[in-house]
Parts: structure tokens; C-alpha cells; sequence
């Protein structure tokens, strides 16, 4: 994790409800920031499973995907799951 990312970790959390949530904090951190006459954007990326992941490594990996995808859509706020990320 960079300097400017930081990891939220939500077991037997689904998909649905773990989207929620991100944007949610999306939400708040701009708030946040407005409050204190700051205007940002925020880029989140999350994975959820199944199944559990072979790794840690492989959780932080397939969300950082997944935000490297919402930093590129251009828009203010995105959160994207890493599923959506995935070429066929």
C-alpha cells in the first residue's frame, strides 16, 4: 500500500453491501475534505470472495487492479470491484 491508500478489510461481507460501503466512504472522506475547503476525489477499488483467497497478497492485488480502473473512468468518485475489471 502507498502512502495515500489504505486497506479496509470486511469478512463475510458481500458484494453488494461491500460497494455500498466503499462509496459510502467515498461519500464521507468528501465531506471531509470539503468541510476543511479541500476538493479531492477518491478512486476505490474492492475484491470480495466466495471462496477464501489463496493469499493476502492475492485480496490487495485484485483490489488495486479494480482502483487503477476507477482512477482511469474519469469521474470524481468511483469504486469499482475487480470483477468488473476482467477482459474475456
Amino acid at each position: 500500500l502507498g502512502g495515500d491508500e489504505f486497506a479496509v478489510l470486511m469478512p463475510n461481507t458481500d458484494t453488494t453491501e461491500c460497494e455500498s460501503l466503499c462509496r459510502l466512504f467515498s461519500e464521507r472522506i468528501a465531506e471531509g475534505m470539503a468541510d476543511a475547503s479541500f476538493q479531492i476525489s477518491t478512486s476505490i477499488g474492492f475484491a470480495t470472495f466466495k471462496q477464501a483467497p489463496v493469499s493476502i497478497s492475492e485480496i490487495f492485488q485484485k483490489a488495486e487492479e479494480a482502483m487503477h480502473v476507477a482512477q482511469t473512468s474519469g469521474e470524481k468518485f468511483s469504486v469499482r470491484n475487480w470483477s468488473e475489471t476482467v477482459t474475456s
